[in-house]
């Protein structure tokens, strides 16, 4: 939890230091960035299930009032077209954004992930900076140890769908148009066979220009 949230808050500074004012966070849940780094020229929108963004909404009023700045986009991303989401609240696709994935991955099917990164590169103008965290497992399944924290995250309503191995991700985010820029990854497992991936790409101008 440490490594990537550190992470994803070196790219928003990042992302501020370089004048962006569009930051998308992709199954936000709790996620409290829009509070903690709010600035008066910046907005934020919150991709989240349409079932928990309520009580969300309602916590953040009880903590800072309207926070008017941030927008809610309720998306099943199972189903539902993260595109027409993020262009219903106001998302400019002539402006680069920080494409927020944190935790996220895991929880989302390969292909659904595979998807999601091409309709984001779909709405990313040139500039723009997808940042996102996931469990790599090197082995097939990650072994005994994996299967075990994949069972109690199971009874914990936290079923693991998503299934990468090195290069999986980096190969997603290439396919849809995204370049990596920035890349780590935790010297410490806690699960025999696997480690925390950090990635941070950036939205390939060369497909920029032949998508216009």
């Amino acid at each position: 939890m440490e490594l990537r949230t550190s992470f994803i808050d070196d790219e928003v500074l990042r992302a501020l230091a370089a004048g962006v004012t569009q930051f998308v966070v992709v199954g936000a849940g709790y996620d409290g960035r829009a509070l903690r780094f709010n600035r008066p020229d910046v907005r934020w929108f919150e991709v989240d299930h349409p079932a928990t963004q309520p009580d969300k909404q309602r916590r953040v009023r009880a903590v800072a009032g309207d926070a008017d700045r941030i927008s809610y986009v309720p998306v099943d991303l199972l189903h539902d077209d993260i595109r027409a989401g993020l262009q219903s609240v106001g998302h400019d696709g002539r402006q680069p954004s920080l494409f927020i994935c944190e935790g996220l991955f895991t929880y989302l099917p390969n292909t659904v992930v595979r998807d999601l990164c091409g309709r984001l590169r779909d709405v990313a103008a040139p500039g723009s900076v997808i940042a996102v965290n996931t469990l790599v497992v090197r082995g097939s399944n990650g072994g005994k140890a994996q299967a075990a924290a994949d069972a109690l995250l199971a009874l914990l309503g936290e079923r693991r769908l998503g299934h990468f191995h090195p290069g999986t991700v980096e190969a997603m985010l290439n396919d849809a148009g995204w370049h990596v820029c920035r890349q780590s990854t935790s010297r410490v497992s806690r699960v025999s066979g696997s480690y925390l991936e950090l990635v941070a790409a950036e939205a390939s101008r060369a497909q920029a220009t032949a998508r216009n």
